[in-house]
């Protein structure tokens, strides 16, 4: 008898599947790749463009919104890194979208100016705030994660159109890289269309 995706635990719903031509090695090799694009178009973005790396770790008033526009530019490129994982069937097909590009933010923001600088920055988004439902903060975070993540979309959105309707390998491309779970799903849409 098979399994509904309703009777799935947790730990092996979508979000948390990984490709499945990949090995352990390769699979954490593609996320410290992204984590690295991340974190090396962040500094390169201060360094050529603000000529100061102290600007990650810096309290000064202008420094947060030189920061916002580095980790702009830094996440469009993870979410390109990461949407061509999911082109070769590397990382995870969900955790590419949310799990690694928010790993490589916080190693971007934490750990990168502790490793150059042995502190970090108070204010790294420039929310003036801590606490989560703070407006400033929210409206942060989206604008660093908005363009990368709707371009990395794009990019996939395409990809997936591409290989349906033009090459029409699909098929092929689902049995060769997603977990035997997906079928779960796939067969179970049509019937909660059915019920409809």
């Amino acid at each position: 008898m098979s399994q509904s995706p309703d009777e799935l635990p947790w730990h092996r719903g979508p979000a948390f599947w990984s490709f499945t031509d990949q090995t352990v090695i390769g699979h954490a090799a593609t996320v410290v790749i992204g984590i690295g694009v991340f974190s090396a178009v962040y500094t390169l973005w201060l360094q050529l463009v603000a000529v100061d790396l102290t600007l990650l770790v810096s309290s000064h008033p202008g420094a947060a919104s030189v920061r916002l526009a580095g980790l702009r530019a830094a996440t469009i490129a993870c979410y390109v890194w990461f949407s061509i994982a999911f082109m070769l069937g590397k990382g995870g097909p969900l955790r590419n979208y949310w799990l690694y590009p928010l790993v490589s933010l916080l190693t971007g923001v934490y750990l990168l100016p502790f490793a150059l600088f042995q502190r970090v920055p108070a204010d790294p988004l420039g929310a003036d705030s801590v606490t989560f439902a703070d407006a400033g903060l929210i409206v942060a975070v989206i604008s660093v994660f908005g363009p990368g993540f709707l371009l990395g979309l794009g990019f996939t959105f395409g990809f997936i159109v591409v290989l349906t309707y033009v090459l029409e390998t699909e098929d092929e491309w689902v049995d060769q890289h997603l977990p035997s779970e997906y079928r779960l799903f796939e067969r179970a849409a049509p019937e909660e269309t059915n019920d409809e």
